[in-house]
């Protein structure tokens, strides 16, 4: 993307304030991690090129050009050098080779070039999946960001109220003023700038890590829609049909091209024991004027200077490197075996992280209630206490006791649906499942 480019598509992101949906799918489209994945699918498909194309006749030609001196016949009929004239030499020799059958050669070459542009397919297909976990990670840590600084402005408004009241009752000279509640009050305030500093670092964590992932220039380039962060919707119960579905995951089949283009390679080695039936056709053209002139004065029988020649022959190409091909073909054959075992423990481990994935979701979902209800509880505690306190019937002490446990519970609420979430993408990430995050208050379904 051009730098002109990319400052007009920041102007207009700046003033459009983009969905979750909307992140994810330019992500997609000008990410740099996927545009590693466009480069590497480039050289595939060159190598795919080639391979498709290795029935191609070669041709190999040299030549070469100077100057020599002069030539004469002495009294015995031999060429001496006269160098008193000088003369050019050019020299050109080629030689080119078709194959016509390699016993399955080619055909396993053109196989392997396949599966090359196979696996650059499906590590781009791995890039994609992972960069959808992690923008709908970022996406739900922004706005969990968001809502924890809801709650910190809640929590300063709380404080500023008891404040408020306090000051009040130091200017009435109130018997119920005391100043260790002064005290109390500045300690609960350093924790409130605690939490506020939190909540600005962590905001702007999350924006620059989506901006990069969507190669934005930077965080200011980018308005996230306002949503707030809901659970996701999952039922642990299919985790049977997530584990049968591992063969279609991203990481499995990658493995499994790596497997098959191992096999291809075993393939190869063990057909070069048989020779190539190969057209070859070879031509030379060499001159040199200081002989030529010599000839032309009927001086030299015969010229090994001027020459030329062009023929063809049907011929074999042949390896006989017993040991050599012996060894090549055992360790393509164990490299095989090494693949194709690596692809199915790696399926089995990942269906054991599937199974506890799953169980660690329905554990979520169980926590998410009780922390829901732990906040619900907190909150009719904190109403309570300020009204209390506003009635001088408590003192400042048990209203910042029931600020701070407010203020927990609905971190802990907010953090479990947080978890919640980041576990379903990681699953999603695993079994390569495609489906969309979930739509957020707010946001309308694509």
């Amino acid at each position: 993307m051009s730098s002109s480019l990319a400052l007009i598509l920041s102007a207009w992101l700046a003033t459009a304030p983009m969905s979750a949906d909307e992140i994810e799918r330019y992500a997609l489209e000008h990410s740099p991690l996927l545009a590693l994945a466009r480069l590497g699918h480039d050289v595939a498909e060159a190598e795919y090129l080639r391979a498709s194309l290795a029935w191609v006749p070669t041709l190999k030609v040299t030549a070469g050009g100077g100057y020599m001196p002069g030539q004469t016949v002495d009294s015995g009929g031999r060429l001496t050098s006269d160098f008193g004239e000088v003369g050019y030499v050019a020299r050109v020799e080629g030689e080119a080779t078709m194959p016509l059958y390699t016993f399955g050669k080619l055909a396993i070459i053109d196989d392997m070039g396949e599966a090359g542009r196979d696996l650059a397919a499906e590590k781009a297909r791995v890039l994609q999946v992972e960069l959808r976990q992690q923008v709908r990670r970022l996406v739900d840590s922004l706005r969990f960001v968001t809502q924890a600084d809801d709650l910190v402005k809640e929590g300063r408004s709380y404080f500023d109220k008891a404040k408020r009241h306090l000051d009040k009752l130091e200017e009435e000279d109130s018997d119920e003023y005391d100043q260790v509640d002064r005290f109390k009050l500045r300690v609960y305030e350093a924790d409130l700038t605690r939490m506020e500093l939190e909540v600005r670092r962590g905001r702007q964590a999350a924006r620059e890590g989506l901006a990069a992932l969507m190669g934005l220039p930077g965080p200011d380039a980018l308005e996230v829609a306002e949503a707030s962060l809901e659970p996701v919707t999952v039922d642990p119960a299919g985790v049977e049909a997530w584990v049968a579905a591992l063969e279609g995951a991203p990481e499995i089949r990658v493995l499994g091209v790596e497997a098959r283009f191992a096999k291809l390679q075993a393939d190869l080695e063990k057909r070069r024991w048989w020779p190539d039936l190969a057209l070859i056709g070879s031509g030379k053209y060499q001159r040199a004027e200081p002989v030529d002139n010599v000839m032309a004065n009927g001086q030299l029988i015969s010229d090994p200077y001027n020459t030329w020649y062009a023929g063809a022959v049907l011929g074999l190409r042949w390896e006989l490197d017993v040991v050599g091909r012996l060894a090549a073909v055992r360790k393509q054959r164990a490299l095989q075996s090494l693949a194709e075992q690596k692809h199915e423990l790696y399926r089995r481990k990942l269906a054991l992280e599937v199974r506890e994935m799953a169980r660690k979701l329905a554990d979520q979902q169980q926590l998410l209630s009780v922390t829901a209800r732990a906040e619900k509880a907190a909150r009719s505690w904190l109403i309570d206490r300020s009204n209390l306190y506003d009635a001088g019937l408590i003192d400042v002490k048990d209203v910042i006791e029931s600020l701070k446990e407010f203020y927990k519970r609905r971190e802990d609420h907010l953090r479990a649906i947080l978890d919640l979430n980041v576990t379903w993408y990681q699953l999603q990430k695993l079994v390569g499942l495609e489906s969309d995050a979930p739509v957020a208050q707010g946001e309308k379904q694509p």
